[in-house]
């Protein structure tokens, strides 16, 4: 009967397999049932820089923004609550009646903070057309203003301002000598030649929602699900809107000759929030924060989720980190600190548990899953001080590999000493007994198993007898 015995290997596989799994990098996200507390800015900030300390983390809400790049961040359509259509107007008015009255030191900052404000909104400039127009005057009157103040680099800034409009409202400017006069009209003239002498490129935008609004540069004319165009070389304002009311802005750069694609997954457009202050999701529940950072994680290669919420546990706010499994969203551990008191020492202590596990410092409280309260919850379990899973992966690998290397030698013997059958059926319960083992520190799962001795068999590599286990006689 022919049987090769590399249980030991196998072993030793499986369990240096199971430990790397474990291992390796991860994301740091935000998540709030609610608003994000303004209180926990100064913590959390402190929290993400300790947490990168470490390397295998990545915190920080800027290098959080690179590693999922632009597909995955929008900004939302209107980033000023308190900021109403009527209120946009009424800035620009104040700016473009400086230009006209002829005070154009006071014209620039107040059209550019004016314009600034218009594009962070643009659900509010595609609300109607007068608030659009009232950009459109905006943009000339800024473009003029800087052409007639010619200080510095005020020409290339009327020029940018200039190209810009040129992007924006490319069935507008014909007409601009009629509207605003010669001035302007020169300015255009010479920053479409320009603009033309560099070529175009292509945008290409799709949304997974049918039924969804795309707007680029706040047009006039949005298309349904899919946006195609060639155009002048320059960034670009994508706003998607669903009819429900919820938007999304994306900034896409335009290179010349190239093709730009944005392609949005509505679902996670829509639940991630992505500025330069924090990253992650709120407005849902946990587990569905999970399943979508989990799904930011997995193909970038990070194998950890980190989220840090907040709880109120009677009158004090608690900070908590919880780590999860990006592969099946399973929580490995959750610690939380209180902010009453001695607040950085806690910060640094959490980073620290985070980042390497083991024991749990006395400043430093292990918690149990959130309960479906959500923000608010008390902790569910508090289950002391117990080590991480990290800390005992060392010894349990160590173990393995002695363990597999005896059986390897055994094997062998038993190969040339002993009858192969009563040889095979005595390690098949050893590798039984320690496959079981395996399982019992989660390193590996019955269906793993399987896969391994079935890919065995397809090789005519048998690791052990089978038969008693799965049948395969």
């Amino acid at each position: 009967m022919r049987r090769v015995v590399l249980i030991g290997v196998w072993i030793v596989l499986c369990l240096v397999t199971a430990g790397s799994a474990r291992a390796g990098t991860g994301i740091v996200f935000e998540y709030y049932l609610h608003e994000r507390p303004a209180a926990v800015d100064k913590p959390i900030a402190t929290l993400r820089a300790e947490l990168e300390k470490g390397g295998d983390l990545v915190a920080q809400p800027a290098a959080v923004r690179a590693l999922l790049g632009p597909a995955a961040l929008a900004a939302p359509a209107i980033t000023d609550r308190g900021l109403s259509p009527a209120n946009l107007l009424a800035q620009i008015n104040v700016g473009y009646k400086a230009y006209l009255d002829g005070r154009i030191d006071q014209a620039i900052p107040q059209l550019t903070a004016a314009i600034e404000l218009g594009h962070a909104n643009p659900a509010l400039l595609v609300a109607a057309s007068k608030y659009r127009t009232a950009m459109l005057d905006a943009m000339v009157s800024l473009a003029a203003s800087y052409h007639r103040r010619n200080q510095g680099d005020d020409r290339k800034r009327s020029v940018a301002v200039m190209h810009e409009l040129i992007r924006s409202f490319p069935d507008k400017l014909t007409s601009l000598r009629d509207a605003y006069g010669p001035e302007p009209d020169g300015i255009y003239k010479g920053a479409l030649k320009a603009l033309q002498a560099q070529g175009t490129g292509s945008l290409v935008v799709d949304v997974d929602a049918p039924d969804a609004l795309i707007f680029v540069d706040e047009s006039e004319h949005p298309q349904n699900a899919t946006f195609k165009a060639n155009l002048p070389p320059g960034s670009y304002r994508v706003l998607i809107k669903s009819p429900k009311g919820l938007g999304r802005r994306y900034d896409v750069e335009v290179k010349a000759t190239e093709t730009a694609r944005l392609s949005v997954n509505w679902g996670l457009a829509t639940a991630l929030t992505a500025s330069d202050a924090w990253v992650g999701f709120t407005g849902m529940q946990e587990a569905v924060a999970v399943h979508h950072a989990s799904a930011l994680a997995r193909p970038r290669g990070h194998g950890r989720v980190v989220l840090l919420s907040t709880a109120q546990v009677g009158r004090v706010m608690a900070l908590r980190a919880t780590i999860y499994r990006a592969s099946d969203g399973t929580v490995e551990r959750a610690h939380q600190i209180f902010l009453d008191e001695d607040v950085d020492a806690r910060v640094a202590a959490l980073a620290k548990l985070v980042r390497i596990g083991g024991p749990a410092p006395a400043n430093v409280t292990n918690v149990g899953p959130r309960t479906s309260a959500g923000d608010g919850a008390e902790p569910a379990v508090d289950v002391g001080g117990r080590p991480s899973p990290r800390s005992r992966r060392p010894w349990l690998i160590a173990a393995g590999i002695a363990a597999g290397t005896g059986l390897v030698a055994g094997g062998v013997a038993l190969k040339f000493g002993l009858d192969a059958r009563s040889a095979s059926n005595e390690l098949a319960g050893s590798a039984t007994s320690i496959a079981g083992a395996t399982a019992a520190y989660g390193l590996m799962d019955l269906a793993a198993t399987r896969t391994v001795v079935d890919a065995a068999f397809d090789a005519g590599i048998t690791l052990f007898d089978t038969a008693d286990l799965y049948g395969n006689g």
